[in-house]
């Protein structure tokens, strides 16, 4: 026997029919044996129409709580008719929405945006979710929603279902978390833009991340912090109404905030000229000449008149001859400059999407301690920072007492 959580987003319970092949693809994996908690989106683009209603009857005049009331509605009533659905096949079946006496997820009560309180959540799920399913119940639950502390219907996002699926299944120990969908799961490219993309059967958490918060709306970027490093994640196609059926699945655990140095000193060389911000194609043409003589490139920064590439110190007089080469049969490139000793220090952690300020802790604290910081690089999820190779174990200990929890 095992445990599935399955989410179905909008477009797989747009209607009646659609609605009634999810109902089949639950029953199915049931009668092999199999507990299933469902977790549900509203109808179609439901929720949109209430929300553009709500703002046609109030004239924008409302409180994010009573816009968290109206968005709730959409998934309020999908859990009912995928329940009845359910149960017109022969299977018990009790739906679950913010009023109900076992409804799980408990948020704060920032409205519109709720966070989960996990800790909370989880005993609510195992005191009250998991007996359904030892019963042979099959839970729907309200994906996107949550209650807080004074009984108040919240929403976690937009696209927030997904994340309310993947914590359920953390909660619950499930064996996998499904996703179904309009699509058959992660493509090589996207599919409205590019021609002949091909579907990529596996991809690692951490890629899919980058995927997600870069703009890919296959999955909700937040809803991986909750997967298990054992537990099958995957995404597949609502037409297939067949819950085995192929697509991608995400392998790994989510990463954890860390704090990471380079045990060898860097260099740097720079391109300096007027304007370069504006110069098409430089950084093509400049690093496919380091990369033509197999020299890694650690980071690149670029200001409106330099780009400064960041490689190993031991490459450096190779890497300032090959951009010299470059400078001189280019006149919008004025020189090439370059530099030694340099130390890199560098944390990743999934909460800079949410949590502003990193940069600041960060060179705020350096610069209490006396030391310099040569230059910084940022992501969606990580920061580097380039110093004196001499000061690495000093910032690396600083930069750990900011994030790392003991």
């Amino acid at each position: 026997m095992a445990r599935f959580v399955v989410k179905f987003g909008g477009s797989s319970v747009a209607d009646g029919e659609k609605i009634r092949n999810a109902a089949r693809s639950v029953v199915r994996e049931k009668k092999k044996g199999n507990q299933i908690a469902v977790v549900v989106s509203a109808m179609g683009k439901t929720t949109n129409n209430l929300l553009g209603a709500l703002d046609s009857a109030t004239d924008g005049n409302y409180t994010p709580q009573q816009k968290d009331d109206i968005a709730s509605m959409g998934e309020r009533t999908s859990v009912r008719l995928l329940s009845a659905a359910i149960s017109s096949l022969g299977e018990k079946s009790v739906y679950i929405e913010p009023s109900s006496r076992i409804w799980p997820v408990i948020t704060n009560s920032r409205f519109t945006n709720a966070t989960i309180d996990l800790e909370a959540t989880r005993k609510r799920v195992q005191d009250l979710i998991l007996p359904l399913l030892e019963d042979g119940v099959i839970p729907v639950i309200c994906g996107f929603l949550g209650v807080d502390k004074m009984g108040n219907v919240t929403t976690i996002g937009r696209g927030g279902s997904d994340t309310t699926a993947v914590m359920l299944g953390n909660c619950l120990d499930a064996d996998e978390v499904i996703i179904v969908t309009d699509v058959d799961g992660v493509f090589s490219g996207d599919p409205r833009i590019v021609d002949n993309p091909v579907l990529v059967p596996e991809i690692e958490i951490s890629v899919l991340w980058d995927l997600a918060v870069a703009g890919a709306k296959v999955m909700k970027w937040d809803s991986l912090v909750y997967k298990k490093k054992n537990q099958v994640l995957k995404i597949v196609n609502n037409k297939h109404a067949d819950l085995s059926a192929k697509g991608t699945e995400i392998k790994g655990e989510f990463m954890e905030t860390s704090v990471k140095k380079l045990d060898k000193p860097l260099g740097s060389v720079t391109l300096v000229g007027k304007n370069l911000i504006d110069y098409p194609g430089l950084l093509s043409k400049t690093s496919k000449m380091l990369g033509d003589k197999s020299i890694n490139i650690w980071g690149v920064t670029v200001a409106p008149d330099s780009v400064t590439y960041f490689i190993e110190e031991k490459e450096v007089e190779t890497a300032t001859k090959i951009l010299h080469a470059f400078v001189m049969h280019d006149d919008r490139v004025l020189s090439v400059t370059s530099d030694k000793g340099i130390g890199l220090v560098y944390v990743t952690s999934p909460d800079f999407l949410d949590e502003p300020g990193a940069l600041g802790k960060i060179t705020s604290a350096i610069g209490d301690a006396g030391l310099n910081i040569k230059e910084v690089t940022t992501s969606k999820s990580q920061i580097m920072v380039f110093i004196d190779y001499k000061n690495v174990g000093a910032v690396y200990e600083i930069m750990r007492l900011i994030f790392e929890k003991k």
